[in-house]
């Protein structure tokens, strides 16, 4: 039996989202497409609410959870930085895209 993939945050194990397509787009150079960039990250804000509502005081992730997770993503997924290489935290907008 396989273990999900998650990532400590702030004491959280946030679940990982993981589809076997986005195998792909691990290495520098490939472009993400669109459609699989947005599931991503909704997928990934999903799994954040589902396990910060589950806490003993049932919350929201908070900005910062939001900014650790992206960051993590484009060291993952460095396709997700295309479109922000101007930028030096390329993290930054990487939630404002849904």
């Amino acid at each position: 039996m396989s273990r999900q993939p998650s990532i400590l945050i702030n004491e959280i194990n946030f679940p990982l989202f993981v589809e076997p397509e986005l195998q792909k787009y691990s290495s520098e150079g490939s472009v993400m497409p669109e459609k699989l960039r947005n599931m991503l990250i909704r997928n990934t804000i999903s799994a954040m609410r589902t396990r910060t509502y589950s806490l003993e005081v049932s919350r929201e992730p908070n900005t910062w959870e939001l900014a650790e997770m992206a960051k993590r993503l484009t060291r993952l997924y460095p396709s997700l930085k295309d479109g922000f290489l101007n930028s030096k935290e390329p993290w930054v907008r990487l939630f404002d895209v849904i």
